[in-house]
């Protein structure tokens, strides 16, 4: 309580912890001038109310005598005696805590705005009935104006229908959830994520969706993809010719060198003690000579992988695997039609035939296990 002298006749322990004023501060204040930002607001309030005006709920910031800032909400009115201004009473109520947290929620929500509006892709806000409450300038450049419309109406329809099966596995797992989605009007391939908006008390309020253009992306990756393909088909296409080459040159002449030595041997002078063991010999360096031209046109490119396929080369390369004698192997072969192109059928032999090598190199394993199943949409080998 003051009264209309401006004294301060009642003051309870949370007010005096706030002002600690005397009873003649604030009348020092009207003297003096004093430099006390407090007694000045209090004034000011006090000066308010005497002239009739009452206050119900009024918000200040002051340094309290601590020297920590604190907001009051402060009320007041006038107190009569006999019809008579008697002085004013009120109290000071301390909001710092809300206050702050209502600035940290503005700041929040600035930093938010912020990021909403200046991300570079299309960003959206939905209720838990699917209904668009805010985008961003960027989302409503591609798909057009939806605010408080239903996801329904973006088109086209399939697409909305991805992101309502994305809202509901985001709901379901309580966590953010990707997709992608294939704009086949206009070619363009999108990744999307959908984020549940989930309360401190666990219940989901809406979902927040980030929609990316990722066809220059996508695009580039199948572009390298091609090329990578083609350099495996330009590297088999060199390899074939060359396996060719030796297989119709080189192997046909050492066989008519073969056949020609074989005739000579057999016309030979049997006077020559030792012609035996020379043609022997030159017999045993061609034997060797074509068996291992065949060897070299298999490992650069096996010919039954052109003509029979995969599973029979593969079989081949596990019995010469198995003559070597130095490691026991099994092949399970569990495809139906794989229906696979010759690049990837070239790329799993090729996988196998350096895991084999590599098996017998390094592994010291006495025994290996070689098997192909379908898995889903994959191979699994």
């Amino acid at each position: 309580f003051v009264n209309a002298d401006y004294q301060i006749g009642a003051m309870n322990d949370a007010a005096r912890e706030i002002t600690s004023f005397t009873k003649e501060q604030i009348n020092n204040y009207l003297v003096q001038g004093a430099e006390d930002k407090r007694a000045e607001s209090v004034y000011k309030m006090l000066k308010k109310v005497m002239g009739g005006e009452s206050i119900e709920w009024e918000e200040l910031e002051f340094i309290d005598i601590n020297g920590e800032k604190r907001w009051m909400a402060l009320n007041a009115r006038r107190v009569y005696n006999s019809g008579k201004v008697s002085g004013v009473e009120g109290f000071i109520k301390n909001i710092t805590a809300r206050k702050n947290a209502g600035i940290k929620l503005l700041e929040s929500e600035a930093r938010y705005k912020a990021l909403f509006e200046n991300t570079p892709y299309d960003v959206f806000d939905l209720t838990v009935e699917k209904r668009f409450v805010k985008v961003n300038q960027n989302f409503l450049n591609c798909w057009g104006d939806l605010d408080g419309r239903k996801l329904n109406a973006l088109l086209p329809r399939s697409f909305s229908t991805k992101i309502s099966d994305l809202c509901n596995k985001a709901a379901t797992n309580s966590s953010s959830i990707e997709g992608s989605y294939f704009h086949k009007s206009d070619a363009k391939h999108y990744r999307i994520i959908i984020a549940p908006n989930i309360t401190e008390d666990k219940h989901i309020i809406g979902y927040a969706g980030l929609i990316i253009d990722v066809t220059e992306a996508y695009n580039l990756l199948q572009e390298k993809r091609r090329f990578a393909e083609a350099l495996i088909q330009s590297s088999e296409d060199e390899q074939r010719r060359i396996s060719r080459e030796i297989h119709d040159s080189l192997g046909q002449m050492l066989f008519a060198l073969q056949v020609e030595l074989s005739a000579i041997k057999l016309n030979f002078c049997k006077d020559a003690a030792d012609v035996d063991d020379i043609f022997l010999h030159a017999e045993g360096l061609l034997t060797k000579s074509m068996h291992e031209a065949s060897n070299m046109c298999h490992r650069l490119h096996p010919r039954l992988l052109d003509d029979f396929g995969l599973h029979e080369a593969l079989e081949d390369l596990v019995e010469s695997v198995k003559k070597v004698g130095l490691i026991e192997i099994s092949f399970l072969w569990q495809l139906e039609k794989p229906q696979l192109t010759k690049n990837e059928e070239t790329a799993i032999f090729r996988v196998v035939q350096e895991a084999l090598a590599n098996v017998l190199k390094h592994s010291q394993a006495s025994r290996v296990e070689l098997a192909l199943q379908r898995h889903e949409n994959s191979l699994k080998m």
